[in-house]
């Protein structure tokens, strides 16, 4: 059944999101609920409604009603977190793994492709903030020394386990630690003073090369829609 665009604007919220691990089971919408509370409702206006049709066109990711009420409601959790501190950029990272878990791989990536479209930033902060609910849970990067910026605590993600050693050694993996302060030292660890992993080389090139994929698929798409609309 495909979600009609008047339905999909006035799709019921949760009114606190789960936690990644449940929106994989999330119970399916009813689509003729309401909220008794306005305050509890998320209006989805027609700009939205388009954006979605546009992004996913071609691969009935509007005829999954569970996928769409699990993009509304996550894109309404982030925008009205987006200006919050720690708790709320790591959150915001879990909410986009979770979201990665739940799409298909080409899903994920026409969202990625045109991330902004949807959530208050670009498909880089994205991947930065995933980075950093990965670099938490999985404790790499303790909680109670997590920064309160995000671009802090990428800096830190992006540390091989050999330079977080040598970084809680020097005193760096502490929750005031300043984004200069980890950027000088990476630069250290560039310049040869302290001991540089291969690794992180490696994944700088992946990063880049996942960018570049992303880039064609979005201009294969917009390929596609000029040879359609020519055709017509």
């Amino acid at each position: 059944m495909t979600v009609s665009r008047a339905k999909l604007r006035d799709l019921e919220p949760v009114a606190d999101l789960p936690p990644p691990e449940a929106l994989k089971t999330i119970t399916p919408l009813r689509l003729d609920e309401r909220s008794a509370e306005l305050a509890n409702q998320v209006v989805v206006d027609a700009e939205l409604v388009d954006t979605i049709e546009t992004i996913f066109a071609g691969s009935g990711f509007v005829k999954d009603r569970d996928k769409v009420r699990m993009l509304v409601n996550v894109r309404a959790e982030i925008n009205s977190k987006w200006k919050d501190t720690r708790d709320a950029y790591l959150a915001i990272g879990r909410s986009l793994l979770a979201l990665d878990t739940k799409f298909s791989r080409e899903e994920s990536e026409m969202l990625r492709a045109n991330m902004d479209q949807v959530f208050p930033f670009s498909d880089s902060v994205g991947s930065q903030l995933r980075a950093c609910a990965r670099a938490v849970d999985s404790g790499r990067l303790p909680f109670e020394s997590c920064p309160s910026s995000y671009a802090t605590a990428y800096q830190i993600a992006m540390l091989s386990d050999a330079q977080l050693e040598i970084a809680k050694q020097k005193g760096l993996i502490r929750i005031n630690v300043t984004r200069s302060e980890i950027v000088s030292f990476r630069k250290e660890l560039k310049s040869g003073s302290a001991p540089v992993n291969e690794g992180e080389t490696k994944a700088k090139r992946a990063l880049l090369l996942r960018k570049q994929k992303r880039l064609e698929f979005n201009l294969k798409q917009v390929l596609d829609e000029i040879a359609r609309l020519d055709a017509e």
